[in-house]
This record gives C-alpha cells, structure tokens and sequence, in this order.
C-alpha cells in the first residue's frame, strides 16, 4: 500500500506545527517525545522529509534548553541516517548542524558525545574537521581532553595537519596506560589487598571483582605484550620485574592445580582464595620484597605511575 499521501498529509502538519506557530513551546514539547520515539520505532522516521529535517536548525535557534537540542540534533542525526542523507547534497546545513552541537558539548556525558558524534562521521563530517574546532575552541591540553574521552585517534593526516597537538594527545594515552598497568601492580602486590578490598566492596569499582585484579595480569613468561616497552610506557627493568610476579602468581596457580575433582566441583571461587593465600605469602618473602623496593625505590604510586620512563621510545619516534 502506498502511504505517499499520508506522509506528505503528516509532514504539513508538521510544517503548520513548528514553523508557522506563534506557540511553539507547547508544540516542541510533542514534537520533542516524538523525535525521542523514533530510537525505538524506527519507522517513525519516516514521518520526516529533508526538507523538514533541514529546516529544524531554526527551531533549535529558539530553544534554550540544552538538554533537549542535544537530544533533538541526535534524533535528527539518527533519522538522517535512517534515511540515508546525502552530506554533498547539503554541506552548509550539516556544518550548521555540527556548530550548534559544539556550542553545548561540554554540558553533555561522554557516551551522548560519542554517539552524535558517530553519526556526524558517518553522514560527512570529517574527523579532521572536528579537531580543527575543537582547537579553535579550546586550549591544547582541554583538546586532548576530549580527544582521549572520546577515544578519537589521529590518523597520518591529522598527525602531519596537527603534529604538536599529536605529540601531546600520544604522551597523555601513553601516561593513562601507564597508570591502569602501574597501579594493577600495585593492587596485585600489595599483600594487604584481600582485606583491603573485603573492606572496600563495592566502592572498588576500577576493576569488576577482586579475582580480576589477579586473572587479568598481562606479564608472563608464558607470553605478554611487548608493545608496552616498545611504545615506551614501561621500561625493559619493569617489564621483568612485572614478568617476574607473574610467573610468582601462575606458579601458586600450577602448585594448586592438583586438587581432586570434588573440590573442583565447588566452584572456581574456593579455587581462587587458595591461590591468593598462597600468593599473598609469597609476597611477604624477602626475596619478592627485594624486588618490589627495586621497582618503587621509595617513591609513592602516584610518583611512580605518573612519570613516564626515559627510553628510546622518543629517539626511536622522531
């Protein structure tokens, strides 16, 4: 059945509704819990033409509510994609579109940002676009803020276009990664961590169960990711260091690996503490805490995850 007519009867309804209306706050209001239907019933978005679409930058001039032009451009968004939009076909109105999110991006969650940000990308919007206005806005360190909130890298375009803004956005990713791996080592050493964390409970949230602090360890002789020395965030000596505990760690694991299948039976969890507590005693010995002193030499966690290692990482990069 064709619904030509109907959608054509609806979209002038729209048009009389919000463009000629001198009450357009009573009409945004149902306008607005349509747009944010259309998520769930995607064949709302067929309600709407370009020319509706295109013409809704004016309605969002008039609203003063940030909350909902936020919502009301992602909607848009979200239905131009719906429908396929062609971004050549009307560059200015997109640009339009995407300096008014702008104007409201510091008021927004993360995983909003993200999203509309998403769907500019996918109708046209170039990425290098975007970081050309983020500069224009913002000084270089709240640019690689949001640049590493939003986990948009630069590509070889953006690091020739940018290089210095580059440079900064790589030593701050290489600084965050430092500090997850250094502090998992500080968490997996310390041997009051059990209590600590039955103490803490929920209010850990850095990882999602304390067995994680544990399973998670990505340093073995068994295999691990050298990239995190190539890429300098931890030096050669602390990769073997953080080697060395993990071996410490499987070894309690393999010692405990010959219980009998009943006590197998019980779960995972029983297994888990056994390792611990061996792992926790091991941790005492003066050996293991020869090698931690080695690895903070007195310093706190905060100076050591905080201070990226001098390495050939730079001579290697230039």
């Amino acid at each position: 059945m064709d619904f030509s007519i109907q959608f054509d009867e609806v979209n002038r309804l729209i048009r009389n509704k919000l463009f000629t209306s001198a009450r357009l706050d009573i009409n945004m209001d149902l306008f607005f819990i349509l747009l944010r239907g259309i998520k769930e019933r995607k064949e709302l978005a067929l309600l709407f033409n370009e020319e509706i679409l295109e013409k809704l930058i004016f309605v969002l001039e008039k609203i003063e509510n940030n909350y909902r032009k936020a919502v009301i451009i992602n909607s848009i968004l979200f239905i131009m994609d719906t429908m396929k939009y062609d971004y050549k076909k009307n560059r200015n109105y997109m640009t339009n579109l995407f300096q008014s999110y702008l104007t409201i991006i510091e008021e927004r969650g993360w995983k909003e940002i993200k999203d509309t940000l998403h769907l500019f990308f996918m109708l046209g919007i170039d990425k290098s676009t975007f970081i050309q206005e983020m500069c224009r806005r913002y000084d270089e360190k709240k640019c690689v803020k949001f640049l590493l909130k939003l986990g948009i890298d630069f590509r070889e375009k953006e690091r020739k276009e940018f290089s210095y803004l580059s440079f900064l956005y790589e030593q701050n990713k290489r600084m965050l990664t430092r500090f997850d791996v250094v502090f998992h080592f500080y968490l997996l050493t310390d041997p009051d961590y059990m209590e600590n964390i039955d103490i803490a409970g929920e209010y850990l949230e850095f990882y999602g169960n304390k067995k994680e602090i544990f399973t998670n360890w990505k340093f073995s002789s068994q295999g691990w990711d050298n990239r995190y020395v190539r890429d300098g965030i931890i030096s050669k000596e602390e990769e073997a260091i953080f080697i060395e505990i993990g071996d410490l760690y499987n070894e309690c694991k393999d010692n405990k690996s010959k219980f009998d299948f009943e006590k197998k039976q019980k779960g995972e969890n029983d297994h888990f503490e056994e390792i611990s507590v061996s792992f926790i005693s091991r941790l005492r010995t003066p050996k293991v805490q020869n090698l931690l002193e080695r690895f903070f030499h007195k310093k706190t966690i905060f100076e050591i995850a905080c201070c990226l290692p001098v390495d050939n990482f730079e001579i290697n990069n230039k």
